[in-house]
């Protein structure tokens, strides 16, 4: 009964059905919830609720709707760039349906994976996996985590996933990342829409990144109607991949990094296949594999971040062979929850996404972040003697 009427929620805030007298009541909660959003960020940004300051450089990525904006694949680019340019790096991940994610966890050391999915959460392991040499820690307190990491790591530069809403730690650096095709969805707060906060909660961020931009040309980048004008915006795509394929009787024991050449979406083209997966938009999972070429024959979906057994692991492979599918497809979120675990009978593909940056934009990003990084923490590029001076809060 619980999960019909979190569907018929869902299909009320998509658009996808009308219910009158569901939508006022949803209205009048996304009024209150408001106000309350609204107070509290007032109530930091006054400094009449205290704001932690850790010793080093601090990128929050966040987003202002509920959903997948890429915030994980931008976290991982924003590491990786930091490192490739002499700067120690952590990063600070909620942790997300991980055991630990309120006692909080140590998910990598920057030397190797110590903690799984089930204890961890899914996308503290996948960055993990993705950013070589950086830890990564897990858990919903981040300056409790922020501490830890600046005691054992020393990190000239912290990156927060998901970080626009958690006020408490202070930050140097606000990205927020805006859904090109629907920027503030469908124009509701939660629970009505999938709005967290006000559109005036954008005036705090610094730049704004412009995600599923399509085929954007060379034409300067434009803020959506009513976003705040004068910020830094950059645009990027969303690209998917073959992340990995495990043959038949494989465990997952190991999902490569991608880079912005890798590809191997042939490994599924014209293939019949299967989708199971638990994210926070399954039926885009089903876009991608047809845009590379698959034919999705049925699909299973999941809650987002959920931890499969061993039922619902027997049932996926029962509905691929009930529908004919030669292949099973799953993200690259899920399969971090599978590691070590299910050994499929049919070949398992891993989807993952690549956030690249419109050619335009990337060096405008890259040197924008770098320059503003060097200028905090005093390491200075000498090809680059020139820095900007950080944004005002």
């Amino acid at each position: 009964m619980l999960q019909k009427f979190i569907h018929k929620v869902e299909a009320v805030i998509t658009g996808k059905s009308r219910a009158p007298a569901l939508e006022i009541g949803l209205e009048a909660l996304s009024t209150g919830y408001g106000m309350a959003v609204s107070l509290r960020r007032r109530l930091y940004e006054k400094g009449f609720l205290p704001q932690y300051r850790l010793p080093c450089f601090v990128i929050s990525v966040g987003n202002i709707t509920v959903g997948g904006t890429g915030k994980t694949p931008m976290v991982m680019r924003i590491a990786n760039l930091l490192t490739h340019d002499g700067f120690r790096v952590a990063v600070l991940s909620r942790g997300y349906g991980g055991r630990a994610e309120t006692a909080g966890t140590i998910v990598s050391d920057g030397n190797g994976l110590i903690r799984d999915a089930a204890l961890a959460g899914d996308e503290p392991v996948l960055i993990s996996r993705s950013c070589p040499g950086v830890p990564v820690l897990a858990g919903k307190n981040r300056i409790a985590s922020g501490k830890l990491a600046c005691e054992r790591f020393h990190p000239d530069c912290i990156v927060l996933d998901d970080g626009f809403q958690h006020l408490a730690l202070d930050r140097d650096v606000d990205i927020v990342l805006l859904d090109v095709r629907q920027p503030a969805g469908n124009g509701h707060l939660l629970p009505r829409g999938p709005l967290r906060e006000p559109l005036a909660a954008l005036r705090s961020a610094d730049a704004f990144v412009l995600t599923r931009n399509g085929s954007a040309g060379n034409s300067p980048a434009q803020a959506p109607d009513g976003f705040p004008l004068g910020k830094p915006i950059f645009r990027s795509n969303h690209r998917e991949l073959v992340r990995a394929l495990i043959h038949p009787g494989q465990t997952i024991d190991f999902l490569p990094a991608a880079g912005e050449g890798d590809s191997n979406s042939g490994l599924i083209s014209g293939r019949r296949v299967y989708r199971f997966s638990g994210i926070a938009d399954n039926a885009r999972v089903d876009a991608s594999i047809e845009k590379l070429g698959a034919t999705v024959a049925g699909n299973m979906d999941f809650r987002d971040h959920h931890l499969y057994d061993d039922r619902e692991i027997a049932a996926i492979e029962a509905e691929a062979r009930r529908c004919h599918a030669g292949m099973l497809v799953t993200t690259e979120k899920d399969a971090v929850r599978l590691m070590g675990r299910a050994a499929f009978s049919i070949p398992l593909a891993i989807l993952g996404i690549v956030l690249e940056m419109v050619p335009k934009d990337r060096f405008l990003f890259e040197n924008w972040l770098l320059r503003l990084a060097r200028a905090k923490t005093g390491k200075q590029n000498s090809d680059d003697p020139e820095v900007l001076q950080l944004p005002t809060k």
